[in-house]
């Protein structure tokens, strides 16, 4: 990143945070001590990376079991938490995070087995960041109006700011739309 000719151009969010950036490589010289894998293999190197952002590893499932609850945080001071409507939703939710934290053992034991990660990763990242962004959208809506009222509580608080976030993640590292067509193709094996 400190070569010359790289340039990282910060992306400022709604939010006012600046998480994300564009990154410009203009006439970038690598010297070969510092390349990875062979020459003209980089398209490889690229996957074998997207793979390890998109799957378990990167994405703990204690992540999404704190903010489970903090979601029941928010119902239970919005005075919400014995409303069935919601107690069914966060339900559905928390089911979904169990499979996740599921899923990610099996994933760190064909790790542990010496397996690689592939096109699976695909599946990994759907489950994680569409997970991710359900959970703070419904979040959101349990606040609703109240927001403000309740931003004394911690999880109140940081919800406006990873609601945002989390928004996000169904793009970066590949969009979401990408994943589905992943996973149509190279794992269902149904057409382009």
């Amino acid at each position: 990143m400190r070569s010359d000719g790289v340039e990282a151009r910060p992306i400022v969010q709604l939010d006012g945070h600046a998480g994300f950036a564009e990154v410009f490589f203009t006439s970038v010289r690598v010297p070969v001590s510092q390349t990875i894998g062979d020459a003209n293999d980089g398209w490889t190197v690229a996957l074998s990376t997207l793979a390890f952002e998109r799957d378990a590893p990167a994405r703990p499932a204690a992540r999404y079991e704190r903010d489970l609850r903090e979601l029941i945080a928010v119902a239970r001071a919005r005075d919400v938490w014995d409303d069935p409507v919601v107690r069914d939703a966060i339900g559905g939710l928390a089911a979904r995070v169990e499979t996740y934290r599921l899923h990610t053992l099996r994933t760190l034991t064909r790790l542990q087995r010496g397996e690689s990660i592939g096109d699976d990763a695909s599946v990994t990242k759907l489950l994680w960041s569409e997970l991710e962004r359900d959970i703070y959208e419904y979040g959101m809506s349990l606040l609703g109006p109240y927001a403000g009222a309740l931003s004394d509580t911690p999880a109140a608080a940081s919800f406006d700011t990873r609601y945002w976030y989390a928004r996000a993640a169904t793009i970066y590292a590949g969009t979401s739309e990408i994943q589905n067509n992943i996973v149509a193709e190279r794992i269902l094996g149904l057409p382009r």
